[in-house]
Parts: C-alpha cells; structure tokens; sequence
C-alpha cells in the first residue's frame, strides 16, 4: 500500500498574485502535489483538444518549445494532479467594487461611487473615481482582503493548510 504524499503549504500572497492576473484568456492551476501554480491559456486548451484525436499529436509541432507547452498543456487538463483556480467568473470582481462603495464613507462619497458603477464603463469609472476621490489605497486594501478571503474559502474547502503572507 502507497502512501498519500503531503499535501503542500499554500502561499496565500502567490495564491492572490494568481488571481489577480485573472481574465478571459488564461486561467491559472495549481500542482496540488508541489504547491506551484501555473497559467494555462485558452490557445492551448483549445490546440489540446483539438488534437486529442491525433495519432502522433506531438508531429503537429516543428519547435521543441511547443512540443514541451503541448505535453504540458495536456498534463494541466488530464492529470488529477492539477486544481483550476477560480475564474473571473467566479470573484465577481463588479460585487467586490459595489461592496466597497457601500463601506465608503462619508455618504456623498459612497453615492458617488455608486452611480460611477451603474451602466458600461463602470470599471473605468469606478477607476478614475477612487483615483479622484483619494481613496485608491483604501480600495486597493479592500480589495486584496475580498481576494484572500477567496483564496482562504478555495484552499480550506480543497483540503490545503496555507501561509498567510499576505500584508494589506
């Protein structure tokens, strides 16, 4: 009988930096069996999948890099050795930003913020505004502990102990 491997200690600053790069064309992994995190890009999961078929996928590719980022790709998605992260779809980074308004204070300020995240554009506006108002570092905070607190639910409810590296 094998015995299980340790499970490996998590930074939680690693883990936040990961989430943060966050966005439709990449998404990030963990190796649950060396506690390394690693992109894997849309391009790639969608040339995977597409040679899944193939006989000889590997003769698809003339450059050894890619060859090297194919098998790496297909270990990402098959192997039961990597966990995807949660998605941008799954922080609704717009509920943070709206979470963050209503903590504001004083209430005209909060007002502000509010209707600067109503409608298209709201990322922008909500940009400019935090930078306008002052507040760019308090959002900054606010926002890395809503990211750790995703970090922190992620890692406890998949089994991982973590560091808690981070300073806001």
């Amino acid at each position: 009988m094998s015995e299980k491997p340790p499970t490996p200690i998590i930074s939680l600053r690693e883990f936040i930096d990961q989430l943060e790069i966050l966005n439709d064309q990449c998404q990030p992994y963990l190796n649950i069996r060396t506690g390394e995190f690693t992109i894997l890009t849309e391009e790639w999961k969608l040339t995977v999948r597409r040679l899944e078929e193939e006989e000889d996928p590997l003769s698809q590719f003339d450059i050894e890099w890619q060859k090297e980022a194919y098998q790496e790709a297909r270990e990402i998605l098959y192997s039961e050795d990597y966990l995807s992260l949660p998605t941008q779809y799954d922080i609704h980074e717009y509920q943070i930003m709206k979470d963050f308004c209503y903590e504001v204070a004083p209430e005209h300020l909060r007002h502000r913020l509010l209707d600067a995240i109503s409608g298209r554009g709201a990322f922008r506006r909500f940009k400019e505004a935090v930078y306008h108002f002052g507040i760019r570092d308090q959002w900054f905070r606010y926002r890395k502990q809503a990211f750790k607190d995703i970090a922190i639910g992620w890692l406890e409810l998949n089994g991982f102990e973590y560091i808690d590296d981070v300073e806001i």
